[in-house]
């Protein structure tokens, strides 16, 4: 950061001009400033999740449009105890229907090559249904019934923290006792 005189008054140029010079410092706030990761569960009854359903479209590594895919990302708030303090986490769940192989990244950049795995999303997805099946002793008869379930009852989210503080999904899984 630049250096001012004392009592020298600071004004928004004066603040423009300053460089953000530890990236890190700033890098390690944002990672800790977030919820720890955990698994966490939902609580439908005082916090609901919240539904968005949309049709992305999906495109090459070159960015042509290929397809479309369905989409359904739950958000809301979950909550733990973790190393004896209650934490709570606002979380954001992406699931769909629509199978697909996830994608091979060198770095952050997507080489147009797929991995002999399924993706985030239809992992998700399928472990959604396997919380519904371990629930409800029966396989969910439509993707509305499963995601009103899941709209409906408790179920752990096993989550890490992102790169932008944020918590990462990582698995879904029935609670304990059902």
């Amino acid at each position: 950061m630049s250096e001012r005189e004392e009592g020298q008054t600071v004004d928004l140029e004066m603040l423009f001009r300053d460089e953000v010079v530890n990236s890190e410092a700033v890098d390690k706030a944002i990672r800790e400033s977030g919820s720890p990761a955990g698994t966490y569960t939902t609580n439908p009854e005082e916090y609901p999740l919240n539904v968005f359903v949309e049709e992305r479209e999906e495109k090459d590594a070159d960015g042509k449009v290929t397809g479309k895919r369905r989409q359904i990302t739950l958000t809301g708030l979950v909550f733990a105890t973790i190393a004896g303090r209650d934490e709570k986490a606002r979380v954001r769940i992406r699931i769909s229907p629509d199978v697909r192989q996830a994608k091979e990244y060198d770095a952050d950049t997507w080489t147009g090559g797929y991995l002999n795995k399924p993706d985030s999303q239809t992992k998700l997805f399928a472990m959604a249904a396997k919380v519904y099946e371990a629930t409800v002793k029966d396989k969910p008869k439509s993707v509305v019934a499963l995601v009103e379930f899941l709209k409906e009852n408790p179920f752990r989210v096993r989550t890490m923290v992102g790169r932008d503080g944020e918590p990462v999904v990582l698995a879904i899984s029935p609670t304990r006792g059902r």
